[in-house]
Parts: structure tokens; C-alpha cells; sequence
């Protein structure tokens, strides 16, 4: 989906039902696209400040648990861990606050509630802030996407797009007719800077987790997302992925968010979310420079 993260104005919709429904409104596990949101829940609870460093050494103790992380990623700020989208940070983050947190930034940015857009389009599920003894490491889990909170794709592009305008929270919409209703969200101007910055490092750094993706001479920012794909009895599968990816351009004055969601694709493939909104947002360049 494209859309104008200024004011929530849907510029196209596309999507192929599969087997686990509409991939545009199904709600699932966002992955490491809900990251943005446990930094700004650490950001914002005093948790961290963003000259706070960590070190990754790519494993994550946890009780009786190791948890892991993709690379030893090594010393890193919150702008960092974005960029390289660290699991390890973002583990001690949330071992240190808890749960609350991460809630509020997650009810202020709309993911428990409809986009406005979809009819009987469901509400994002957030979990009940409270520890979960039968599931110690549930608040870690939902630091990176991968536990208790679910979305969709125009939830979660709604919520992006109040990062990438600065702030305010849209109601999605078609053309005609008035704009509806927005809010602000509750969050300092250079905690949404910092997030907004460290995603387009994520693109243009060559540490970043999307450098492959970059159009020379056209700067965007974008956060990847990644979420094991049920294999065909149901279980998580080893090979197949649900593959996430959120981008806005240009950076500082937005104009154009697409979001793209594509299920059960391979790991380690060439074909990931990442791949197909890059091809949109080359698309979109042609069109403006004609």
C-alpha cells in the first residue's frame, strides 16, 4: 500500500488473499518493524537516552533461555540498533521497563484500534500490560515483534506515518470528500527525529539492515520486519518467513509511505518486502521526474 503520510490520504491498495486471508488486514506479528516502538517506549520512559550504549555479542541470556540475535552487532546506541535492527538491545530494554511502556506508545500510534479505512477491518490486538508469569520472556518477545501484539499493514503504515510527518496520527482515507480527524501523538520532537534518522541509516549507512536496498540520488528511510511463516502443519517453519517492510521519502518532509507485507518467502531470498516497495518507490521517482 502508498499512501501520504501528511494526512493519511491512500494513494494505492493492492493485495492477493492466501490461505490465512487478506494479507492488507489479517492481523499478524509485525516483527522487527514494531522496534520503532519499543525505542520510543524507551526513549520516552527515561529508560535510555540516546547516547546509552549497549553491546550485543549476538546471544541474550535470559533466565534458564538464551535468546539470540542474527549478528554480534558489538557496542551500540538506540540509532544503531534500529539501523542494524539488533535483537539483543532491544531484549535489555524491555527486561528493564517491563511491559507499560511499550503499550502506551503501542495505544498512543493506533495499533489497537481499526486504520479507518476497511470495512470490518479488525483492531490491532495489544496484550495486557501486566507480567505473565507462565511466559517469562513474553516482554522481551514483544520488544522485537515477535509476541503478544498483532497488527495489519494499514495499521501499522498509519502508525509509521505519524513518525514520518512528525507526529500526527492520521485516519486513513480514500480521495474526496473532507480529511478526517487526526491526534498527535504524545512523544517529543527529537525522540520521532532520532527514530526517523537511525531508519534512514538503516538505508543509506553500509552497516544498515536495508543497504542493499538504496536508490542512489533518492533517500528514503526504512525498517525491515521478519516473522518465521507456519510451515504446513501449522508450526513455525525453518525456510519460509511472513517478510515486512515500511518506507518514507524523502526523509525530512515525506510525501510517500508504502508498506508491503508478503508471506512465506524464503529466509535468505531475493524476493522479501524490501524488495517490492524498493520497485515501488523507483516507480514513484519516474513518475515525479517526467
Amino acid at each position: 500500500m502508498a499512501l501520504n503520510p501528511r494526512d493519511g490520504k491512500v494513494l494505492a491498495l493492492h493485495s492477493i488473499a492466501g490461505s490465512r486471508g487478506d494479507p492488507l488486514v489479517t492481523l499478524h506479528q509485525p516483527g522487527s518493524t514494531f522496534k520503532v516502538f519499543s525505542a520510543i517506549a524507551a526513549l520516552e520512559a527515561g529508560t535510555i537516552d540516546a547516547d546509552t550504549t549497549l553491546t550485543c555479542n549476538q546471544s541474550y541470556p535470559f533466565g534458564e533461555l538464551t535468546l539470540t540475535c542474527p549478528l554480534a552487532h558489538g557496542p551500540e546506541d538506540v540509532s544503531k540498533a534500529l539501523a542494524v535492527s539488533c535483537n539483543s538491545f532491544f531484549y535489555a530494554l524491555a527486561e528493564k521497563q517491563g511491559p507499560k511502556p511499550l503499550h502506551a506508545v503501542a495505544s498512543a500510534f493506533g495499533l489497537g484500534e481499526p486504520s479507518g479505512i476497511a470495512p470490518d477491518e479488525p483492531a490491532g490486538v495489544l496484550r495486557d500490560p501486566v507480567p505473565d508469569p507462565a511466559r517469562p520472556a513474553l516482554d522481551l518477545a514483544d520488544a522485537i515483534g515477535h509476541g503478544a501484539y498483532y497488527t495489519n499493514l494499514l495499521g501499522l503504515a498509519r502508525a509509521y506515518a505519524a513518525i514520518a510527518n512528525g507526529g500526527t496520527l492520521p485516519t486513513l482515507h480514500l480521495s474526496g470528500g473532507a480529511t478526517p480527524a487526526t491526534r498527535r501523538v504524545p512523544y517529543a520532537d527529537t525522540t520521532l527525529a532520532l527514530v526517523r534518522a537511525a531508519l534512514v541509516d538503516a538505508v543509506e549507512k553500509d552497516y544498515g539492515r536495508s543497504y542493499a536496498q538504496r536508490i542512489g540520488g533518492y533517500v528514503f528511510a526504512g525498517k525491515t520486519g521478519g516473522v518465521d511463516a507456519p510451515g504446513p502443519d501449522g508450526s513455525p517453519s525453518d525456510t519460509l518467513m511472513d517478510s515486512w517492510f515500511v518506507a518514507f521519502a524523502p526523509p525530512a518532509h515525506p510525501t510517500l509511505l508504502v508498506a508491503a507485507r508478503l508471506e512465506s518467502v524464503p529466509h535468505a531470498g531475493p524476493v522479501n518486502a524490501a524488495a517490492v516497495v524498493r520497485e515501488v518507490l523507483l516507480g514513484a521517482r519516474a513518475l515525479a521526474q517526467r
